[in-house]
């Protein structure tokens, strides 16, 4: 689901093999914002700030036909920011080919956008893991 403008927010990689890492598999929570990343409203915003969507807040309220009763860091996931009129996509190294897809989907190809492939524990997945 694409969102018309810019947008900031979460996804995921909803994929338990490598071969089913692409782009129809992307599970995403966007929310239009500014250049500034201020989103158009703030409806359903759960991280702490108030500000954008936290990736364990968010999992835990999706049903299981969704999450396969897995945890909210089994599958390989990321963010989208927006601050000064720049876009940031932060995420798993395992899902680095789908950031041309991402940032279609976040509405940012009129932006300037970094890619950063985020190898901290807390962006790891089942393929890190295994």
């Amino acid at each position: 689901m694409k969102i018309e403008g810019i947008s900031r927010g979460i996804f995921w990689v909803l994929a338990d093999t490598e071969d089913e890492l692409s782009p129809d598999r992307i599970l995403m929570f966007a929310k239009g914002c500014d250049m500034d990343g201020i989103p158009v409203d703030f409806i359903g915003l759960n991280s702490s700030d108030g500000m954008s969507y936290n990736h364990k807040a968010t999992w835990i309220a999706l049903p299981k036909k969704t999450t396969h009763g897995k945890p909210f860091d089994y599958y390989p996931r990321g963010r989208v920011e927006i601050r000064n009129g720049k876009a940031t996509i932060w995420l798993n190294a395992n899902i680095l080919h789908l950031a041309d897809e991402i940032k279609h989907l976040f509405g940012l190809n009129g932006i300037p956008v970094s890619v950063r492939e985020d190898g901290s524990e807390h962006y790891k997945c089942h393929f890190d893991r295994s």
